[in-house]
C-alpha cells in the first residue's frame, strides 16, 4: 500500500484488496463483499464507486468470457481525493494475485473491442445513430471541425492520451481513429 495512506487508510485499502482477490475480481462477488463490509454506494455509473469509512473505493467492470470482472479499483483517502492509488489494474491486484493467462487473453481481446464501442458511442452522441467503423467522419456525419475536435477531446480524456491536431486532419473514417487510440494504447491481438 502507498506510504501517504495514514494507518487507518492504509487498513481499510489492504481490507479491499483482500475482498477483491477473495471474490476472484467477479463485480457480482465485489459489490456484495463491499456491501457486506459496510461500504455504501456512492455513486454508480462507470466507474461505480463506493464510500467506506476512510475513502473511496472506486472500480471499472467488463463483461468477457461471459462474466462482469472487476479490471480496475482504485482507493481514495477521504482526506485527499486527489490522490488514487491503485487496487487492482491490467487483471493484477496490489496483492500480485492475477487473473489466470486465459482470462488475461480474453480481457485484452474485449479491451480492445472497447475502444471501436467507446469510438462509435462518442459519435453517436452527436445525434448520428447507428455509426459504423468504415463510415467517412466527415462525409457520412457531415461534421464540422468544431464538432470533430469535441469529440476527439472527449475521446483523449477516456482513453488518458494526447491525439495531436495533425493525426486529427488525417483521420478519414470512423475506424482510422478506432486504429490511433489501439496504437497509441500499445493493444494488439
Amino acid at each position: 500500500m502507498p506510504e501517504e495512506l495514514n494507518e487507518n487508510e492504509n487498513k481499510e485499502a489492504w481490507k479491499v484488496v483482500q475482498g477483491l482477490d477473495s471474490m476472484d475480481f467477479m463485480f457480482k462477488g465485489f459489490d456484495e463483499w463491499l456491501k457486506a463490509n459496510g461500504f455504501q454506494l456512492d455513486e454508480f455509473g462507470d466507474p461505480i464507486c463506493y464510500r467506506g469509512t476512510y475513502g473511496l473505493v472506486q472500480f471499472e467492470w467488463i463483461i468477457f468470457g461471459g462474466e462482469s470482472r472487476v479490471v480496475k479499483c482504485n482507493y481514495f483517502s477521504l482526506s485527499d481525493k486527489s490522490r488514487a492509488y491503485a487496487l487492482e489494474t491490467e487483471g493484477v491486484s496490489a496483492s500480485g494475485k492475477s487473473f489466470s493467462n486465459r482470462d488475461l487473453e480474453l480481457l485484452k481481446q474485449a479491451r480492445y473491442k472497447q475502444v471501436e464501442v467507446i469510438v462509435k458511442d462518442a459519435f453517436e452522441e452527436q445525434g448520428f445513430n447507428p455509426v459504423e467503423p468504415q463510415m467517412s467522419i466527415r462525409d457520412d456525419l457531415d461534421l464540422g471541425e468544431d464538432d470533430i475536435q469535441e469529440i476527439i477531446m472527449k475521446l483523449e480524456d477516456e482513453f488518458n492520451c494526447s491525439i495531436p491536431d495533425e493525426e486529427i486532419k488525417r483521420f478519414k473514417i470512423i475506424a482510422d481513429v478506432v486504429s490511433f487510440i489501439r496504437k497509441e494504447k500499445g493493444m494488439s491481438i
